[in-house]
């Protein structure tokens, strides 16, 4: 086609367009009609709109989105092609002015886009999606700045493919435009609840303020650029009964989404909603009607049971939440959100469900390459294949990263198995086996693959069904914090344990009381500190009975993880451990806490609350004066200033008496107490206020190197051997700590182990830069090695480890002396 005929088949197909462009009052009743649900009605509307003129974009587009809420989905995207098909050229032309001075056209630029996105979302074509975001959305933004549906739609767009930051960027320049615009707040109140969370491992997302919403109307927008099916004031009562249902608030989820379905009854997502709060609340009944019921507006309702899926999994119902994912997929499979998040889900289940997800996530990605979390997943799931060693022991595969394999599967290997030997034996339970440990170093790809995204600070480990996450020691200085490592292993490990044991129903706060319980089981001086809060909740009697969050994942800062563990140690001690296990398994069977209670300790939970809190007072802390200790302190550390040092150290010897559990870093009476008796040159006296501090506190590090170095100079191997083994768990790079741990276990003849520390320490000492020090540091350790080997009498390979020290540095002056003894007699 020669140039001219081009021109003028553009000019035709432009102003076929335009001529085509019906104002938005047409679609008003229809738009009514589908915010209501009465979609077959609005679906008759549209059609005949587009039998009198198929160039309609609005009632296009309406009727593509009816189309996919009733689940015809051929019917959608036959319907939708119509926005692929019309030509580049026209397209293009949508750029110039016209007779309305260009707003008519950037209008009609705005619905193709929004028909193109849902298409293209259909087919799975990232050309057109591509497209979209980058040019037709900018060329929009030159024609109308401050049309704010623009950048309602842009956000909406970035926050289906995950792109948080984008989308929120977006919504906010939509609020400038128009202050207090609903769909914008909407989109900024999803992005609030999908951002990495700073809170504690697994706590659900805060309830989001009505306030701002309180004067929406429950019709659809009438804007002639964006459409929108949905009443914005039941898309936030839809997404507040979602947040009380990731609390297991559910009356009060209820009662959300009931309201949502005041205004719109035939919604899939709020009937989704609906039926997730059944199923969670163990209303089996209702939900089972909800799923028949709504065969009636969608014979193939492949949304619903995607929602379904998606609040399962976030309860950890990672296996029930299976079945829901997969028949999603059966029922739509262009819907791609339902593969990617079924391939995260089966990523919870243990190492033989792993390729499975990650070919799930992989052929979503394919067609829907802009989706953040998948590719984040995936590059930290290449990133596990090829950077990590798996190693296998009886009951466990544990992903370790090549860089630290040599450091950490010592001690992990050994810490685990002790774990199942003691837990498995205790709570009379086996889990589901192999059960998958992964340890990452890099905290943003431990995010990645607890949320897929980067960025959840303040979560150290987790645990899914059969596998669980750990973060590595290498992690903590990135997080600018000190973590035990081992401390957090143990507890991970525990859940896997009660989780399973209760089929996953287990009230969040037994379950973390369990963990943190089973912390102090393994070894005494990894127990949780006494909090201080905790302990003026009781002294001013505000601590909240366990009737008010005993069914709640979410807990307030009183009924903390300490709090949870004392009152699983309290069970047990008062009770027996029969009775916990007993209470896991009544969970398992669908039983409330009520009844659990009723059964397992012949207590209601009124009567179970008041025998504890008097446990509390008279027992875990009945020397506790929190008051007088402040008082006590407070005068210490003034005495101090005033240089009153002997009437100090008395002050800071009675305030640790009065709460002997205080030991926060750098500002407790241990802390000062030793600071004074080293400016004193007392180190008898330091030392032993640093005994008992260790014994308090299992992250005090450098009080830690201190006491080991006094046993060491001392001789007192025992004591180090047992100092350091647990000290590992806290630097297990640090040079010093394996270089004492190995002359600790030469000298007591535990040859095997004194190996193993030195060959670690002299691969740390070999990342160091090049110098002369650290040659002689590697030759010193060679050394060691060589003399090891004499003692268990194997002079070849004592001879083997002199040449290596020899290379470092040959004037050393051990190596003449041991080469004598290296030659046979």
């Amino acid at each position: 086609m020669n140039s001219p005929y081009r021109l003028i088949l553009c000019v035709f197909c432009l102003s076929a367009l335009i001529s085509g462009f019906t104002y938005a009052e047409d679609t008003n009743d229809i738009l009514s009609l589908a915010v209501k649900g009465e979609y077959q009605k609005a679906i008759t509307l549209s059609i005949q709109i587009l039998t009198k003129n198929e160039r309609h974009l609005q009632a296009r587009l309406i009727l593509g989105n009816l189309y996919l809420e009733t689940g015809e989905y051929q019917k959608a995207e036959s319907t939708l092609e119509y926005f692929n098909s019309l030509t580049p050229s026209a397209i293009s032309s949508a750029r110039g002015g016209s007779a309305s001075g260009g707003q008519l056209m950037a209008d009609e630029l705005l619905l193709l886009s929004q028909g193109l996105w849902l298409y293209a979302l259909r087919k799975g074509d990232k050309e057109i999606t591509k497209k979209v975001v980058q040019d037709y959305l900018p060329r929009v933004e030159k024609m109308t700045p401050q049309n704010p549906y623009l950048y309602v739609f842009w956000g909406n767009c970035y926050l289906e493919k995950g792109d948080i930051q984008e989308a929120k960027r977006c919504f906010g320049d939509a609020l400038k435009k128009r202050p207090g615009l609903p769909e914008a707040l909407l989109g900024l109140a999803k992005v609030t609840l999908l951002l990495p969370s700073h809170s504690a491992e697994g706590e659900p997302p805060a309830v989001i303020s009505l306030t701002d919403f309180a004067s929406i109307s429950t019709t659809a927008i009438s804007n002639p650029s964006y459409i929108s099916l949905t009443s914005p004031l039941a898309e936030v009562y839809n997404l507040q009964a979602s947040v009380n249902l990731a609390r297991d608030f559910f009356i009060v989820a209820l009662n959300y989404i009931n309201k949502a379905l005041e205004i719109n009854p035939n919604s899939v997502t709020y009937r989704a909603t609906r039926a997730s709060i059944y199923y969670l609340n163990n209303n089996r009944k209702e939900f089972e009607k909800e799923c028949q019921d709504i065969l009636s507006i969608n014979p193939s309702p492949a949304l619903f049971y995607l929602i379904i899926a998606d609040n399962l999994e976030r309860r950890l119902l990672y296996t029930e939440a299976t079945a829901y994912y997969e028949k999603a997929i059966w029922m739509d499979e262009h819907l791609w959100d339902a593969q990617i998040s079924a391939g995260f889900n089966f990523l919870h289940l243990g190492p033989d469900y792993e390729k499975r997800g990650k070919k799930l996530l992989n052929d979503a990605f394919e067609r829907d390459p802009f989706n953040v979390r998948a590719y984040n997943m995936l590059k930290v799931l290449d990133a596990l294949e090829d950077e990590f060693e798996v190693v296998k022991t009886a009951h466990f595969e544990i992903k370790l990263h090549k860089s630290e394999r040599f450091l950490l599967e010592p001690y992990i290997t050994e810490l685990l198995e002790d774990c199942f030997a003691k837990f498995a034996e205790l709570y009379q339970f086996t889990p589901q086996l192999p059960i998958l440990v992964e340890v990452f170093p890099n905290h943003n790809d431990f995010s990645v693959r607890l949320m897929g995204f980067p960025g959840f600070l303040a979560a150290r480990g987790v645990c899914f069904a059969r596998t669980f996450l750990v973060l590595s020691p290498k992690a903590q200085e990135q997080m600018v914090i000190r973590f035990h490592w081992g401390s957090i292993t143990v507890h991970e490990f525990m859940h896997v344990i009660t989780l399973q044991m209760s089929k996953f129903r287990v009230p969040r706060w037994f379950t973390e009381g369990c963990s943190v319980y089973a912390e102090k089981l393994y070894n005494l001086i990894w127990a949780e500190e006494l909090e201080d809060k905790l302990i003026k909740a009781i002294e001013d009697n505000k601590l909240k009975p366990l009737s008010t969050f005993i069914d709640q994942r979410g807990a307030d800062i009183l009924h903390s993880y300490l709090l949870s563990s004392l009152i699983i140690e309290y069970i047990h001690k008062k009770y027996g451990m029969d009775k916990i296990i007993k209470m896991l398994n009544a969970w398992g069977e669908l039983k409330n806490s009520e009844k659990v209670f009723k059964e397992c300790l012949d207590k209601s939970i009124a009567e179970f609350d008041s025998e504890f809190i008097d446990y509390l007072k008279n027992v875990v802390f009945k020397d506790i004066n929190l008051m007088h200790f402040e008082a006590v302190f407070r005068n210490a550390k003034e005495l101090l200033k005033r240089n009153k040092t002997d009437e100090a150290i008395s002050e800071f010897i009675r305030a640790k008496g009065l709460f002997p559990d205080y030991t926060k870093p750098n500002d407790s009476p241990y802390h000062y107490l030793i600071a004074i008796y080293e400016e004193r040159n007392q180190p008898d006296k330091a030392f032993e206020e640093i005994e008992q501090l260790i014994k308090k506190n299992h992250l005090d590090f450098p009080n830690r190197l201190k006491l080991a170095r006094r046993y060491r100079s001392e001789k007192q191997y025992e004591k180090l051997v047992s100092l350091l083994k647990e000290t590992v768990y806290l630097e297990p790079e640090s040079i010093q700590v394996h270089n004492y741990l190995a002359e600790g276990e030469r000298a007591l003849r535990q040859y095997e182990n004194a190996l193993r520390e030195y060959e670690i320490a002299i691969k740390l000492t070999g990342r160091l830069a090049e110098s002369q020090k650290r040659n002689i540091a590697l030759a010193d350790f060679y050394c060691s090695l060589c003399e090891i080997y004499l003692e268990l009498n194997n002079k070849p390979k004592a001879k083997e480890h002199l040449v290596l020290a020899e290379d470092f540095y040959p004037a050393h002056k051990k190596i003449g002396e041991l080469l004598k003894r290296c030659e046979p007699r």
